[in-house]
């Protein structure tokens, strides 16, 4: 299983804003996201650009995933009023 939180490395808010560039490509090198820190605070996230054409690609198989199955599962049947608050009813007592 695919692990993004063992792929995650910090990044001072000083050090990201004096070399955004170099910060990247040696997180693209090392295959990590950057979070980037304000006294010990994560204000942001740095994505070096092939970590996020795969997030990317990944959120949209999932996307195109849930609505294949959505397609395939039935829908449920809606109960009249009076099932839904006998249901009440039982569960309540």
């Amino acid at each position: 299983m695919y692990k993004l939180i063992q792929k995650e490395e910090f990044v001072s808010v000083q050090s990201a804003q004096t070399g955004i560039a170099k910060a990247c490509q040696q997180a693209e090198k090392k295959g990590v996201f950057l979070r980037v820190m304000r006294n010990n605070q994560p204000v942001g996230v740095l994505l070096p650009e092939k970590f996020w054409q795969q997030m990317l690609t990944d959120m949209q198989l999932l996307l195109e995933t849930v609505n294949n199955t959505k397609k395939v599962l039935p829908r449920p049947k809606l109960e009249s009023k009076a099932a839904q608050l006998s249901m009440i009813d039982l569960i309540s007592s």
